[in-house]
């Protein structure tokens, strides 16, 4: 068994439930399970023997019974597995009820393909198996008498059966054919029972429309051998194992990034989903946060010589990569990670009112995704219809029409006009307490270089020596103070994560005698006064140019206070998404020269936070 097509292959579907932390399900196992139901033929024989099933019978034959769209090591047919001593019950469509002739050209067409493309040939296979046969069989004997039920299908879809009724899935049910068998029942109906996409089939339906994120998800496929789930045969002439089964494991990094179980038919999301249109404007505007250098310095030091104090990268010129390659892996990593939302999550919505929810996901002021991204809806707060978020508008203005799927809902996007401001570009707010976010200090007092300090209702003055009012709250009640040693003082915050793009960027400052146990950081009055500490800013970028800078900045002393350093900055260069294994940063320099504190007359700065926001319309 030297193809890998002849062996044993977790993928597709399943593959994907499986790297996403999914539970097989138990319908696909195969175990012979003793009857309790009597009749001395099985249905298998049942619907042989009737000649209005003639044409289900030729497509249960040829079609295998599988897992997964590649697995090739059952190579059971449908109609051997109606035929085994298992309870089975079977919706059997009739002859001219359907369009029989559509799945035994589908066989034929993976007939034909399974010597030149064994995998397209294995996923026809799988479609008609998963989407015909599996959606008309179910496990068990689901008896007749009961009233309106749920069934849970052998593809794991659930239908309505109601027998008072006679209606399968909203199909009729010819009473008078129920044919009691040895392993089951067999039902005859007026029609095929119609298959309901989940978000995964959907997705994975290669549907023109949609091609392209089709193509974009099956090209990051990792099949992978897995000896551990395979069983060993003998030992070939080469001393080398040969399989018996082998076992080859899908894996998909881009799905996994996700973060949802999209093929779990228990589950509810909604899917946002960018036709090839929307998907080719989705990934300009996400490419547009991963403009790259050309090379990048690197591994950041807190002692190594800058241009001013010290902090610098050690390394230079960070080894030659395709940047637009990487650039695109990411913008296309950004896109699949905004497509899913699990309403599980919401707070006082109605999930089981279709009508509650849609409407919800189309008005929120924000919406979070599985795997972090929050989107934001920018017309939320104006008149009239405009509170929908323009991501779910037509190009009429009339909210998309959702599809539903069997796990949830679908938003189709003919157009991606998400602003990126809006979801993917995220806030940074960097605490000056935490000395993560400094990158390095010089020119402060021994144990001054960003002393973290709690301010409680006993250590907070309410006045300054002037005996002027301090008003304003402290994020948090923390901050750091920083005092010089009669030198000047740099204080380098890294901006980690940067995407290309405009940012506003602030810093909350405090006035040095907010605690009365540090108010030696504050120099005395002159004349009743209080002297305002005297500060610059400036952005350095990874290799020591300075990018911008703003002088002569002054810390009130009677408030807490937000002050804006750039109101829309742009970082021309990203820093978001580089191999892991060369961090580097532009940084943020916060100085306080002699100058500044023989002129200000105070030599401390009390620093709450950084926030970077991105500027948004």
């Amino acid at each position: 068994m030297k193809s890998i097509y002849n062996k044993i292959v977790v993928s597709g579907l399943a593959g994907s439930a499986l790297l996403l932390g999914l539970a097989a399900c138990t319908d696909d196992h195969f175990d012979i399970q003793e009857s309790s139901v009597s009749g001395s033929q099985t249905v298998w024989k049942n619907i042989e023997a009737n000649p209005e099933l003639d044409s289900l019978a030729m497509i249960l034959r040829r079609t295998k019974v599988m897992k997964t769209e590649l697995d090739r090591g059952n190579k059971q047919s449908f109609a051997e597995l109606l035929d085994q001593p298992q309870q089975l019950t079977v919706w059997a469509p009739k002859n001219g009820t359907y369009h029989a002739k559509h799945y035994l050209d589908m066989l034929d067409q993976a007939d034909a393909l399974r010597e030149s493309d064994a995998i397209t040939a294995m996923r026809i296979d799988y479609e008609v198996a998963n989407q015909f046969a599996r959606n008309h069989i179910a496990r068990f004997n689901y008896e007749s008498v009961v009233g309106n039920q749920q069934v849970r299908m052998m593809n794991s879809k659930l239908y309505n059966y109601d027998a008072s009724a006679n209606k399968f899935n909203g199909i009729t049910v010819d009473a008078a054919d129920r044919v009691v068998s040895s392993n089951g029942v067999l039902h005859v109906i007026e029609g095929q029972s119609k298959f309901v996409d989940n978000i995964y089939d959907f997705i994975m339906s290669g549907q023109a429309e949609f091609s392209k994120i089709y193509e974009e998800i099956h090209a990051e496929d990792k099949i992978t051998f897995s000896p551990g789930q395979s069983t060993e045969g003998t030992m070939n002439e080469n001393g080398q194992m040969e399989y018996v089964d082998s076992v080859y494991v899908n894996t998909n990094d881009l799905l996994t990034s996700a973060g949802a179980l999209i093929s779990n038919e228990d589950s509810l999301y909604v899917a946002i989903v960018p036709t090839n249109t929307a998907w080719d404007e989705g990934m300009e505007k996400l490419k547009s946060l991963y403009r790259y250098a050309d090379t990048y310095w690197y591994e950041w030091s807190s002692t190594a010589a800058a241009p001013q104090g010290t902090g610098n990268f050690m390394k230079k010129d960070m080894p030659e990569m395709d940047m637009d390659s990487i650039a695109n892996a990411n913008a296309k990593n950004n896109l699949v990670k905004s497509m899913f939302i699990a309403p599980s999550r919401f707070r006082n919505v109605n999930i089981a009112d279709s009508a509650a929810l849609m409407d919800y996901i189309m008005t929120a002021d924000s919406l979070d995704c599985t795997n972090g991204v929050i989107l934001y809806n920018k017309n939320r707060y104006e008149e009239g219809n405009a509170k929908i978020n323009p991501m779910f508008m037509d190009e009429e203005g009339n909210p998309i029409k959702p599809k539903k799927a069997s796990n949830g809902y679908i938003i189709p996007l003919k157009h991606y006009t998400i602003d990126p401001a809006y979801s993917h570009m995220s806030k940074l707010d960097l605490k000056a307490y935490n000395s993560y976010n400094v990158a390095s200090v010089n020119g402060t007092r021994e144990g001054y270089d960003g002393m973290p300090i709690t301010l409680t209702e006993g250590t907070r003055n309410e006045t300054n020596p002037a005996g002027e009012p301090i008003v304003g709250s402290v994020d948090e009640d923390r901050y750091a103070l920083f005092q010089s040693n009669d030198q000047d003082m740099y204080i380098k915050f890294r901006l980690n994560g940067i995407m290309s793009g405009h940012y506003k960027i602030s810093i909350e400052m405090l006035p040095n005698c907010i605690s009365n146990q540090y108010v030696q950081a504050q120099n005395a009055p002159d004349e009743g006064e209080v002297q305002e500490p005297v500060f610059s800013a400036r952005i350095y970028d990874d290799k020591g140019n300075r990018l911008a800078q703003v002088s002569n900045l002054k810390v009130s002393q009677e408030s807490v206070e937000l002050i804006t350093l750039w109101e829309d900055f742009e970082f021309e260069t990203s820093y978001n998404g580089l191999p892991d294994l060369y961090t580097t940063f532009p940084y943020l320099q916060i100085e306080m020269t002699r100058r500044n504190q023989r002129s200000g007359k105070c030599d401390a700065l009390s620093i709450s936070r950084v926030l970077i926001e991105p500027v948004r319309e």
